[in-house]
């Protein structure tokens, strides 16, 4: 006859922590074998990028792009995944950082061709004009500005015989610098553009935007048009037009004046080249122009 055999409280507790260590041992064993596995799988060569396909590019070299593409494919996620894992590389986060490192890279799409090979398409800045610093006195070194105003490169010295000169303040940091905004700076070159056909030769060669926002524009002539940033284009084109039909301007051309002022509503203020100021109220209709000496 069996007999049931009451064992002490603590040998059944010590027997229940052993399978329990054991258990705890077996899993972390297996965890630590997949993980392995996992991590050994990452490195495996048929999942490494290794070639860059580079297209779009006009004046940024291929090999530029190639050298900083294959500088982040170097290294290790968390010190244990290769950066170069095909599944595992982020395009979006390279996409984003192209532009910021080569400035002249308005934008780069990034895609997989293969297991073994990226693909890089990029849209390059394309110039409009120059910035060449705060102040005209300056003389300071000019930077290629793209159509939002985006200083981006250095120009090269043959640059000043064939883009208008901006100048005025920017955002500081690295390049691109941001030359106002990309709306204030669209709007000023395409009334720079509307008003060299309103000068009968002369064009804009110059501009520059003072911190109260007072906008000079310099022409091939020595002329200079004075207006305000916030004033509607529309306004100082019609303003200008109407300004050359006053008595001021009978006989004269713009070459024959210093500058032209129209920050101040009706009342034009104006300097002929060796005289005096003086201010004008241009006709409208068939009324006569009114002619001032300023003192």
């Amino acid at each position: 006859m069996s007999q049931r055999v009451q064992l002490p409280e603590s040998r059944v507790r010590a027997n229940r922590m052993r399978r329990r260590k054991r258990i705890t041992i077996a899993v972390i064993a297996a965890v630590l074998v997949v993980c392995g596995s996992v991590i050994g799988s990452t490195w495996l060569p048929q999942w490494r990028i290794v070639d860059v396909d580079i297209s779009g590019t006009q004046s940024v070299a291929t090999s530029t792009i190639a050298k900083y593409v294959h500088e982040q494919l170097q290294g290790t996620y968390a010190l244990v995944f290769p950066r170069n894992n095909v599944l595992l590389f982020s395009k979006s986060k390279l996409a984003a950082d192209i532009p910021v490192e080569i400035p002249t890279i308005k934008k780069a799409t990034v895609s997989i061709e293969n297991l073994h090979t990226l693909g890089i398409s990029v849209v390059e800045r394309g110039p409009v004009a120059v910035w060449c610093g705060s102040v005209p006195a300056e003389q300071a070194p000019c930077y290629l500005l793209d159509a939002t105003g985006s200083a981006y490169a250095l120009s090269a010295d043959y640059s000043g015989d064939v883009y208008v000169h901006y100048f005025g303040s920017t955002t500081l940091g690295t390049l691109p610098y941001q030359y106002l905004t990309p709306v204030q700076f669209e709007t000023l070159t395409a009334l720079a553009t509307t008003l060299n056909q309103k000068t009968g030769g002369s064009i804009v060669t110059a501009v520059a935007v003072s911190d109260s926002d007072d906008v000079t524009a310099t022409f091939s002539n020595g002329f200079n048009l004075m207006f305000t940033l916030m004033q509607d284009p529309a306004d100082v084109v019609s303003r200008f037009a109407l300004a050359q039909t006053s008595g001021a301007f009978n006989n004269r051309t713009l070459g024959s004046f210093e500058y032209l002022d129209l920050r101040f509503g009706d009342k034009l203020y104006y300097k002929l080249k060796g005289g005096m100021v003086a201010s004008s109220t241009p006709a409208t209709g068939t009324g006569q122009a009114a002619t001032t000496t300023v003192q």
